[in-house]
């Protein structure tokens, strides 16, 4: 579930190599009941990126698991792809703190600090042999949507590594489709359909539970992007998945263009 609400929140805002910052707002809904709010921001520069998300849990939701989040990446861009620098991941989950950064210094193997240790969830182990080749969450899905804006479509593989778990977000092409207006979202309109698979490889907890069960383990992730401001890429207008426990759908609420984005506080998270 944490690894989904990951990938939700890094698909919330992310485009081709436009130069601008822009903050999105998402509200996502479990079973029908409002159960997140995201502010995802990215800037871009002609030579650089950085991408920020800060979540909490709402409603039921709240009361059951507290979660917050604070996630960040940066790096440089370039013709050939994006080459992160750092990212941290800064959570709290029923009033637990826990924390991954990675750094990614050049020419060296990735720098993996994890708190608490993988090896308490009770997780298969990630080898740095299959890390070896993999980007951040974030990092992963700006360089997935920069390949639908510069050529088009979705088709793309790109090998991911959050700290714990690593996984292949495979995007596959879907289709072109009108939305229908909802009190839920601001968007209705003609939107691209992309496909969004989280195929599995190593790290995941054996434990199963509700939160992660076998039977959701790959299930297919819809997106639709669509372009809501002058001047700034498609983004992500709704995003939805269907698991056990119900769907899960985040709507884009809000998008507006910054100057700059405001950094992330660093106080401690609390309930």
């Amino acid at each position: 579930m944490r690894t989904l609400l990951a990938v939700l929140a890094a698909v919330a805002l992310a485009g081709p190599a436009h130069a601008g910052s822009a903050i999105a707002r998402y509200d996502i809904y479990v079973g029908g009941l409002k159960a997140f709010e995201i502010e995802a921001g990215l800037s871009l520069t002609e030579g650089s990126y950085a991408m920020q998300i800060a979540g909490r849990t709402q409603g039921m939701a709240e009361w059951l698991v507290g979660f917050r989040s604070r996630v960040q990446t940066s790096g440089a861009t370039s013709p050939t792809g994006l080459q992160p620098t750092r990212y941290h991941n800064d959570a709290l989950l029923r009033g637990k703190p826990r924390a991954v950064t990675l750094d990614f210094p050049a020419g060296q193997p990735m720098r993996v600090s994890v708190v608490p240790p993988p090896e308490q969830d009770d997780r298969d182990p990630v080898t740095p042999a299959q890390r070896a080749t993999a980007v951040d969450p974030l990092t992963a899905m700006v360089t997935a949507l920069r390949h639908v804006a510069s050529r088009g479509y979705c088709q793309q593989d790109v090998p991911v590594f959050d700290g714990r778990r690593r996984f292949d977000a495979v995007f596959q092409q879907g289709f072109t489709t009108t939305l229908g207006p909802t009190r839920l979202g601001m968007f209705a309109g003609e939107a691209t359909h992309c496909i969004l698979v989280m195929r599995q490889i190593a790290g995941y907890t054996r434990r199963a539970h509700d939160f992660n069960r076998p039977e959701d383990r790959e299930q297919p992730i819809d997106i639709w992007l669509a372009p809501v401001v002058a001047g700034l890429p498609a983004i992500p207008v709704r995003v939805e998945v269907v698991l056990s426990l119900g769907s899960i759908v985040a709507h884009l609420t809000k998008v507006d263009s910054v100057a700059s984005l405001p950094p992330l506080p660093t106080t401690a998270l609390t309930r």
